[in-house]
């Protein structure tokens, strides 16, 4: 986790995807505020851990930005 502040959250990714469009998700969800870390968990491609700061984005809209890549996702819950 980046700060004691963080929220650590785990998003089920539906669709299949390479390692190539995992990067991406990844690289596109760090370069939002807020997003501390992300990363898809080794041996289970389709859950990825995502680490967040709570006062400056929520679990929603972390979903709804994974969503917004034309992906079918959901939240699993916190870790």
């Amino acid at each position: 986790m980046g700060t004691n502040n963080d929220i650590e959250i785990i998003v089920h990714v539906d669709d299949e995807l390479g390692a190539g469009h995992r990067y991406r998700v990844v690289d596109s969800l760090q370069a939002q505020s807020g997003i501390t870390e992300a990363h898809f968990t080794p041996n289970r491609p389709h859950l990825m851990v995502v680490d967040y700061d709570p006062a400056e984005i929520n679990a929603v809209d972390v979903l709804n930005h994974v969503k917004a890549q034309r992906l079918s996702a959901v939240l699993i819950g916190g870790v």
